[in-house]
């Protein structure tokens, strides 16, 4: 992939509302985030839950890029999604998503190939995982050995 065709921002389309709190640890632009008890900024933590639509955004403001990563403490800006927007996001470390896959939160902030379908003995179904997103790209980091990034659209 050419500098050209990687994205330098978070939001790649839509209008999320963009809001701020405090970082209640490392954060990572594009990392799926929620506010703990105490109103700080931490990685989304629940592998799988509903409530998957707050995203780190860049602190661009003063020259950061999707690259540097805010400390705990600082002001965090992220964005509150809707469906439709689109957003240049984590994917999870062993992760291999084809484009259209739908994704989860992975309870660390990136995201996860949806848990597969389950069924029970009565023959109902059940879907474990909760999908917040819809790959728009087919990306490969079963061996990466970090995080990648990864196009989605918020469903």
């Amino acid at each position: 992939m050419t500098s050209r065709d990687t994205p330098k921002t978070v939001l790649l389309g839509g209008a999320p509302i963009g809001r701020e709190a405090a970082a209640g640890g490392t954060i990572t632009p594009g990392m799926f985030v929620l506010l703990n008890s105490a109103g700080a900024v931490v990685a989304h933590s629940a592998a799988g839950a509903q409530g998957c639509n707050l995203v780190a955004r860049e602190m661009e403001l003063v020259g950061n890029t999707i690259d540097d990563d805010y400390e705990n403490g600082d002001r965090v800006l992220y964005w509150a999604c809707k469906p439709g927007d689109r957003i240049y996001a984590l994917l999870a470390d062993g992760e291999d998503v084809a484009a259209g896959a739908l994704l989860e939160s992975d309870g660390a902030g990136a995201l996860q190939a949806v848990t597969a379908a389950a069924q029970d003995g009565e023959g109902v179904v059940t879907f474990p995982g909760h999908a917040c997103a819809r790959a728009l790209e087919a990306v490969d980091n079963a061996e990466g050995g970090a995080v990648a990034r990864i196009k989605v659209e918020i469903v």
